[in-house]
């Protein structure tokens, strides 16, 4: 074993470039010596970007939208004004695509702005007939080929998929979707996606959505589909920082257990965990365990991180490392210190989505009573208001009055969001509730 005392303290870290700050928070400072331990440790990933100036972002968007037979009528009508709607949201240099898709893709329009608006009203207006079966691979390869053509230096890429079924052409495996999804973020471009009705899985746009570093939105009326694409706008507008990845490689003696909420990847002893898309003055928790082999006294360097990201008006990957401490001690004042209260909180989190998760899958398959159910959601609701978590809050709360209909499936997706949006970064400015941490 390395002897690594008389560490400095670590933390926060400034990026080089000062987009971002990495604050590394430990569960408990000081663990016993000589000891087998377990700790947790909190990642924060700050955005350094703050204001609203957006002289250097551009927004390059594809709107991808079902046509298949489901979608016939009121469906599609919404969701083409929800696209015309974000078209006069569109200003400067922005760009938009929509493409409509069934057994194939059609290009309605190709990185036109606002003032293409009429022309493309109609163009949508015209295109109403219905099709058959459900391709959402060629409509994202489709999209992504033409955002890759129209883009830019300083461009923000996103595809915002909307879909009321599954796929039933092309690739139809959840795990195929999201590994074209994981190559199409790689060159730039994230995704978020719309399920709208209760015939779609949600699971798979979850699974499609992580994989894209965006979020999935459950719809029950179409009406609302307007009011999603506009919230949409509203993150892609305020982008700062994108393709978010970190590379975690624990020190001799040290071993991550587990990294929860994010899918990550390990090689060589190191774990890569990739992220959703950071906006201005955002920031990101990443939790995970971390077991240690016994030490003696002093401070340990336990892991070391490697962050790339591409910063808002830089299409170059910006690369910049840190690391995180561990101290040991048989100290036993050092010992009853209390616990951080952020990584407290961050523990209570990640205990209400698991179980929040497990409450869903209990709904689905009828395995815990309607009562204990409707216990469970109340006491999540009750927590996350507690945390400032007010909008999952509502979700939960909305969840809650469909259950209680007998609408178990449209509670089912509901929950699914909310879960989902959980391990989602929140502005700083909404997170009054991390203020005083020790």
């Amino acid at each position: 074993m390395t002897d690594q005392n008389n560490i400095p303290k670590a933390g926060p870290f400034v990026s080089h470039d000062g987009e971002i700050e990495i604050e590394i928070l430990p569960l408990r400072n000081t663990v016993l010596a000589k000891s087998t331990v377990e700790n947790y440790f909190l990642m924060v990933v700050r955005s350094l970007a703050h204001g609203a100036d957006l002289s250097k972002l551009t927004v390059n968007l594809g709107i991808l939208i079902d046509r298949s037979h489901s979608m016939l009528g009121t469906p599609f009508l919404q969701a083409a004004e929800g696209a015309i709607a974000l078209m006069r949201n569109l200003s400067g240099t922005d760009r938009m695509s929509v493409f409509l898709f069934d057994d194939e893709v059609e290009k309605v329009v190709e990185g036109v702005g606002a003032d293409k608006m009429p022309e493309t009203a109609r163009d949508l207006r015209d295109a109403i007939i219905a099709g058959g079966s459900t391709n959402i691979s060629a409509a994202l390869e489709k999209g992504a080929a033409t955002l890759g053509k129209l883009r830019r230096g300083r461009d923000v890429s996103k595809l915002i998929l909307l879909t009321d079924g599954n796929p039933n052409k092309g690739l139809t495996e959840d795990d195929e979707l999201a590994a074209l999804v994981e190559d199409i973020r790689k060159s730039g471009i994230s995704l978020s996606a719309i399920g709208l009705g209760l015939d779609y899985n949600e699971e798979l746009l979850v699974k499609m959505t992580d994989a894209g570093g965006g979020f999935y939105y459950h719809s029950s009326r179409p009406r609302d589909v307007k009011k999603l694409f506009q919230r949409e706008m509203g993150i892609v507008k305020n982008v700062h920082i994108r393709g978010l990845e970190l590379t975690i490689k624990p020190t001799a003696d040290f071993r991550i257990q587990e990294i929860y909420h994010y899918d990550s990847r390990g090689f060589s002893g190191e774990h890569i965990v990739t992220l959703p898309d950071l906006e201005r003055a955002q920031e990101l928790e990443i939790l995970f365990s971390l077991n240690a082999q016994p030490h003696g006294e002093g401070l340990f360097k336990a892991f070391d991180i490697t962050t790339s990201y591409r910063a808002e008006g830089n299409d170059e990957i910006s690369k910049y490392s840190s690391f995180g401490i561990q101290e040991f001690s048989s100290d036993t004042n050092k010992l009853k210190q209390a616990n951080t209260k952020r990584v407290d909180r961050a523990l209570t989190m990640k205990n209400v989505q698991s179980h929040l998760i497990g409450t869903i899958q209990g709904i689905k398959t009828q395995t815990i009573s309607r009562d204990e159910a409707y216990k469970q959601l109340k006491d999540y609701q009750k927590t996350l208001v507690m945390s400032g978590r007010t909008i999952e809050a509502m979700d939960i709360q909305e969840a809650i009055h469909s259950f209680g209909k007998g609408e178990d499936e449209e509670a089912a997706k509901r929950l699914t969001q909310s879960a989902q949006h959980l391990k989602r970064p929140k502005r700083k400015s909404d997170n009054n509730s991390n203020e005083g941490d020790g």
